[in-house]
């Protein structure tokens, strides 16, 4: 079974990224191995999106959690600079 992403980042991508092109070349930056059609395939679901990371760069669902919180947070941060 997926693990599921906790609720600890309330702020979503969605609320970050105003347009989907903005939400989609953050995300090509953070994870240079993915591809538009992984995007594609994640579309909105951030569950489908750490699991196309962990396919991508080989590590565990855990670690893409974390990694996919973790930028967020970082994206939530520089919006408030």
């Amino acid at each position: 079974m997926l693990a599921q992403l906790d609720g600890r980042a309330i702020v979503t991508v969605e609320r970050i990224c105003k347009t989907p092109t903005d939400r989609k070349a953050a995300i090509l930056k953070k994870w240079t191995a993915l591809t538009n059609e992984d995007l594609e395939i994640a579309g909105n679901d951030r569950n489908l999106l750490a699991v196309r990371i962990v396919e991508r760069y080989g590590m565990s669902l855990e670690w893409a959690i974390r990694e996919i919180e973790t930028w967020e947070a970082e994206l939530l941060n520089s919006k408030a600079d």
